[in-house]
């Protein structure tokens, strides 16, 4: 197989591989936030229905607080009357007094129901708090995760392509600030042979004797 088919059958595995990995890394953070999204949903209905059943506690405490007064003042007048010796009005309030005592034992039966509901409700709803944070905790590590796993793929995958070539311009600046043996400063020129020096003196000085014309015959 040739090379470039060996490479491009490499690169399409590695493909494949990113792309299962973005998928896995996807899915997993969809049901994070979808997990994220009921939980907050059972959240707000859980405080929903605290605030409910807190309503519900106090207005069963008000009517227990109420019965008892009742019962008070019906046990007030019940000895008042016995005290008259009025035994047949005593006997009636000791009646409805009666209704009344059982009527504040449901009551306070409801009440400590309501706050103990509530109770249930506000630890759920502590539980709810606890396991929201932990999952937008670990939505936020997942998608840390995921930007630099794929920021290490796009480092390596930059570390196996094949490098730039080079600007014809750099390359001769380069080449030539690091010639091996080539000299920086100007070629000095070879010393003159003096012989020559005084011949061309002699040549030019117009002083100089000049050689004598020949005669012709």
């Amino acid at each position: 197989m040739p090379d470039s088919l060996v490479h491009l059958f490499r690169r399409l595995q590695s493909g494949v591989g990113e792309l299962g990995d973005a998928l896995l890394g996807d899915r997993a953070e969809r049901a994070l936030d979808q997990d994220i999204r009921a939980t907050d949903d059972a959240l707000r209905e859980a405080r929903a229905d605290a605030a409910a059943l807190k309503a519900k506690r106090i207005g069963s405490e008000d009517a227990v607080r109420r019965a008892r007064e009742q019962a008070r003042e019906r046990e007030a007048e019940i000895a008042a009357l016995l005290a008259r010796r009025r035994k047949t009005a005593a006997r009636e309030q000791a009646a409805l007094l009666l209704d009344i005592r059982h009527r504040l034992a449901e009551l306070e039966a409801q009440a400590a129901e309501d706050a103990q509901a509530e109770e249930r409700l506000a630890h759920l709803a502590e539980q709810l708090e606890h396991r929201l944070r932990r999952l937008k905790h670990q939505l936020g590590t997942l998608r840390a995760s995921v930007s630099i796993q794929r920021a290490q793929e796009a480092v390596a995958k930059r570390g196996n392509e094949p490098p730039q070539p080079e600007p014809a311009q750099a390359a001769r600046k380069r080449a030539g600030g690091t010639r091996t043996g080539a000299s920086t400063h100007p070629a000095t020129a070879a010393a003159p042979d003096d012989d020559a020096v005084d011949a061309l003196l002699r040549a030019l000085d117009p002083h100089a004797p000049r050689p004598a014309a020949r005669k012709q015959k």
